[in-house]
């Protein structure tokens, strides 16, 4: 399985097309934990980040912001834009790998991809009609127009950091897929370092200048990821704890704590309140 769809079948892809419409003021997106893919089918508009950049496009395009950073969509003119915007996260709860994936948005014109742009017109079709299956048809076609647009982020090396270049990367692509695959796993730099062939230094260094953290911080927060979707599907945490690579639930419980805010039986207790 190759790394990116090894990601995706590990975790509980969710997608919400929230809003599929004109846009006729400005419309303002940072919900915690979400990331954001929007589908201009139509009108002008600026794009406001939340770093002071401000890009102004005036053709359809889809606008892939893979992190909650705050950021806003400002039709030029009383016509407004016509666009789709659908938010998608890896589980309830569950910390979005992609918010870690880097700090821009990722904008792709659709008239230099035909099938992308047809691909556009059937998620708003779909939104707006009453058929059989449309909420299933709505998912999946939004996953697959993620993908795209990742791809096309990592062709165009306008997603420079994070795991997502990562996965691409011809020596950091086998060890990801290895912590991925094998969290419990004793890593330490040493063991990746040879995974890579790579000398330790050389490797440290390299990690953390594509993913953007330490290798051992990303299999710390990989851990955790995995971690809490375990948690939510009811595995006592002891259990937990060693299929994610600690030996102790005392020492999980700690990094647990330190990395999330909350113990792991605290954390459990706040999400199922906010399921009721």
């Amino acid at each position: 399985m190759d790394p990116l769809a090894e990601f995706f079948t590990r975790f509980d892809f969710r997608s919400d097309l929230f809003f599929s419409s004109l846009l006729c003021r400005i419309g303002e997106f940072n919900e915690p934990n979400k990331s954001y893919l929007h589908i201009v089918h139509q009108g002008a508009f600026d794009m406001m980040l939340s770093n002071h950049v401000q890009k102004r496009v005036y053709q359809p395009c889809a606008i892939f912001c893979p992190n909650s950073t705050l950021h806003r969509l400002n039709p030029l003119d009383e016509n407004g834009i016509s666009v789709s915007c659908i938010s998608f996260d890896f589980g309830e709860g569950v910390t979005n790998p992609l918010n870690q994936a880097l700090d821009e948005c990722v904008i792709m014109p659709l008239n230099q991809h035909p099938e992308l742009s047809a691909l556009s017109s059937a998620v708003y079709q779909e939104y707006h009609s009453e058929q059989p299956g449309k909420a299933v048809s709505i998912h999946h076609l939004c996953a697959y127009f993620l993908i795209r647009v990742i791809r096309y982020g990592l062709q165009q090396q306008q997603l420079t950091s994070g795991f997502l270049c990562g996965l691409c990367d011809a020596k950091l692509g086998k060890v990801l897929t290895a912590l991925h695959q094998k969290p419990a796993e004793a890593w330490q730099l040493d063991n990746m370092a040879e995974l890579a062939n790579m000398s330790r230094s050389n490797f440290a260094a390299h990690f953390k200048k594509v993913i953007g953290i330490s290798a051992m911080d990303y299999l710390t927060q990989w851990r955790l990821t995995l971690a809490q979707r375990k948690i939510r599907s009811g595995l006592p945490i002891a259990l937990v704890a060693e299929e994610v690579g600690y030996q102790y639930a005392s020492a999980f419980s700690r990094i647990f704590t330190a990395k999330i805010g909350l113990s792991p039986l605290k954390w459990l207790a706040k999400q199922q309140q906010s399921d009721q």
